[in-house]
């Protein structure tokens, strides 16, 4: 199975387990030059417009759509979240300190994902810079 098709598979997934792949609410506004933000790009280097990045708790998030913590139901629950610009940025200016695993997921006529584990972020302002997608 290739990457693209595991990200379908993964999506489909999550939408038939009701995972909400929508921006968690919330209230208030983030700090002016505060959080951890990145580029996201496609494999030919364009930028990835309006896909959806989210912040899990390293702790709480395990790769292979299983979760510990979250919801009563053991659903998914982003830290933050964001949606990337024009030119593929994003800014999560709502997360504390701590270490998350970032995961960028995009719809369109194919199906894209980006996965990061283990950033560190200390709750100043942190800038991981262009993000790849894997061909």
């Amino acid at each position: 199975m290739n990457f693209r098709s595991f990200i379908a598979l993964s999506l489909g997934l999550l939408a038939a387990a009701g995972c909400d792949l929508e921006p968690p609410n919330r209230s208030g506004g983030g700090t002016e030059g505060v959080g951890l933000s990145g580029m996201l790009l496609l494999p030919d280097g364009s930028p990835a417009v309006g896909a959806r990045v989210y912040a899990y708790a390293l702790n709480d998030y395990r790769i292979g759509l299983a979760k510990a913590g979250g919801t009563s139901a053991g659903d998914p629950v982003a830290r933050d979240s964001a949606v990337s610009d024009v030119h593929g940025a994003f800014a999560l200016d709502r997360l504390d300190p701590g270490t998350y695993n970032l995961e960028g997921l995009r719809a369109g006529d194919t199906a894209l994902g980006w996965f990061t584990s283990g950033v560190v972020y200390d709750g100043g302002k942190k800038d991981l810079g262009p993000i790849s997608q894997p061909p």
